[in-house]
């Protein structure tokens, strides 16, 4: 008697295509390693949600004593990017929840791992999603969170139309950006960026708006 160990899919779409033979490979197999190939094989379909996939790598590391690089190996991958998606399992239980029902993206989550308290990751993530934010307004909001200490967020100014235009500038340019006031309707505005390339996004936005 002979068990699929992986391939199940590509079997099932030769059934539906009306295939009677496909190559196969037949080796004898033991438990441990069967369970091993299936979730490799598993990690290697599409569509697969970010935090199931952390989770397989995760079994990988814990019950078959694989190393990141193994495992890279195995589903033809660079060992940063397993490391990546494995750090996603440091998100509170509440954010893991929002990231699998889609309500997060991949890059929001990556944003959010910037905070160390869980705390705050929850009350960002919770007004990334009320708000609808792309990924550079949460990195905007997490940069303005952890630049505040304790607080999870910055003070924000006193009158309510300052705020309001600070507001609608993060929004806008997708970055943090400070309104200082000095009195008697003078001040200034800075536009904050953490690379060049941020820095020419946001140069070539501005122009081309014509302000």
């Amino acid at each position: 008697m002979f068990q699929i160990i992986a391939g199940e899919r590509r079997w099932r779409s030769a059934q539906i295509a009306g295939l009677h033979r496909v190559p196969a490979v037949v080796r004898e197999s033991e438990e441990h390693h069967t369970l091993e190939l299936a979730l490799v094989e598993n990690l290697q379909r599409e569509g697969l949600n970010p935090i199931d996939e952390a989770r397989a790598y995760q079994r990988l590391l814990s019950e078959f004593n694989l190393k990141q690089e193994a495992i890279a190996e195995r589903v033809g991958k660079n060992r940063a990017s397993v490391a990546n998606i494995l750090r996603l399992l440091k998100l509170p239980e509440k954010v893991q929840e929002w990231l699998l029902a889609d309500k997060l993206t991949v890059g929001h989550a990556k944003a959010l791992l910037a905070l160390v308290d869980d705390a705050a990751m929850l009350e960002v993530a919770s007004e990334i999603i009320k708000e609808r934010y792309s990924v550079r307004q949460a990195e905007a909001l997490v940069s303005r969170s952890a630049g505040s200490g304790k607080k999870s967020r910055e003070k924000l100014p006193e009158d309510p139309n300052v705020r309001a235009a600070l507001v609608a500038l993060e929004r806008a340019l997708g970055t943090k950006v400070t309104i200082q006031q000095s009195g008697k309707g003078k001040g200034k505005i800075e536009i904050h960026f953490h690379s060049q390339a941020e820095r020419d996004r946001l140069y070539n936005g501005l122009v081309e708006a014509r302000f």
